[in-house]
């Protein structure tokens, strides 16, 4: 079975359930927490929770059909996602629960549309896609921290029931 997934701005998205959207902030559209004549710093814009070390990585993703499925959960760690350079699309849904089991709830998966320079803060426990490159971009660079150690022993992977296709 196919279904269609249409990809949208974060922005324009309620991410409650998922995480949370950061960007560089604009000149002048919030006060910065410290200033002088040549540097500027804007936070917090956003937390990460973990008890452990922070794992730093940039992921590079190639341009492919925009079709779906299988997705990913990290359920110890939150990870955020910034785009470097160029836009990605990353597919997001939180956990549904079956007969004790957790499973991405297809019934609420969202495509979010991140901008280079902005990022997405997903909680622990939300099933994800691996980024696609959007527009014009053959490749996007990813900024990627989580909890250290989490590519070796807190990913599972689940296959969708349905095939989604990406669209715009």
């Amino acid at each position: 079975m196919e279904k269609f997934l249409k990809i949208q701005n974060i922005w324009d998205m309620d991410l409650q359930m998922i995480g949370k959207a950061i960007r560089i902030p604009e000149e002048g559209s919030i006060k910065p927490s410290v200033e002088t004549s040549f540097f500027k710093h804007y936070g917090p814009l956003g937390f990460l929770q973990c008890s452990d070390a922070l794992e730093l990585g940039i992921a590079t993703f190639d341009k492919r059909e925009f079709s779906l499925q299988r997705l990913e959960q990290h359920s110890k760690t939150q990870e955020l996602c910034f785009a470097i350079n160029g836009d990605f699309v990353m597919p997001v849904a939180s956990t549904k629960y079956i007969s004790g089991e957790e499973y991405p709830d297809e019934d609420g998966i969202m495509a979010l549309h991140v901008r280079t320079g902005e990022g997405v803060i997903l909680n622990s426990g939300v099933w994800h896609g691996v980024p696609f490159p959007f527009g014009e971009n053959v490749r996007a660079a990813v900024l990627v921290l989580f909890r250290k150690d989490t590519v070796s022993t807190d990913i599972a992977f689940r296959e969708l029931k349905a095939r989604y296709t990406l669209v715009s």
